[in-house]
């Protein structure tokens, strides 16, 4: 078994862990980082047939109600995250969604 949170969330790959920065995955930030310093679907034989068909969805997706809604967490329920087989939310996440203008 191996340890991906721990991997997600080790400071000699990551600049502050804990928070939440998209831009560290931008070319000039990613380019400094081992391959495998972020392997969400794992790598090497057993990686995920899935993989790029789930990045291609999830993209389109988020791509897609981003443009409609804004969402925001709802700040009396924040977000409290468990380290199980996978990273889950310990009581969900409650988001509210207003439309864009």
């Amino acid at each position: 078994m191996f340890n991906i949170y721990g991997v997600h969330h080790n400071p000699t790959y990551w600049d502050n862990p804990e928070s939440f920065d998209p831009d560290r995955f931008t070319p000039e930030r990613s380019g400094k980082r081992p391959g495998a310093a972020f392997i969400p679907f794992s790598i090497g034989s057993r990686a995920c047939l899935g993989y790029n068909l789930a990045l291609m969805q999830i993209q389109l997706v988020v791509a897609m109600v981003a443009r409609v809604f804004r969402l925001n967490v709802v700040p009396e329920h924040p977000v409290e995250p468990v380290a199980m087989v996978s990273l889950l939310p310990r009581h969900g996440i409650q988001v509210t969604a207003s439309p864009r203008l």
